[in-house]
């Protein structure tokens, strides 16, 4: 089954292979960096916001759910950068 809205991302933005080690290294980096925005996003979103506001009750499936994802995006974010060589120290 084919997703239009893929096909419109792939004519949109064309996704080029990495021409060097240091493109692949900053893609990672990037996609780390998402990651981690995600998960931070998420645990804020769900279970801090809610703590400061009285008139919103979260679930703590939902809350225990948002803990766990935004983990999960956080460790997938530190196994890619760990692939990432460190810059050589002075």
């Amino acid at each position: 089954m084919r997703m239009p809205g893929i096909a419109l991302l792939r004519r949109l933005a064309p996704i080029k292979p990495a021409l060097s080690t240091k493109h692949r290294e900053e893609r990672l980096r990037l996609l780390a960096t998402g990651l981690q925005n995600f998960g931070l996003a998420l645990f804020l979103g769900v279970v801090v916001l809610p703590a400061f506001s009285a008139s919103t009750i979260t679930p703590f499936r939902t809350r225990f759910l948002a803990f766990v994802v935004a983990g999960m995006a956080e460790s997938l974010a530190f196994i890619l950068l760990r692939y990432t060589p460190s810059p050589p120290g002075p």
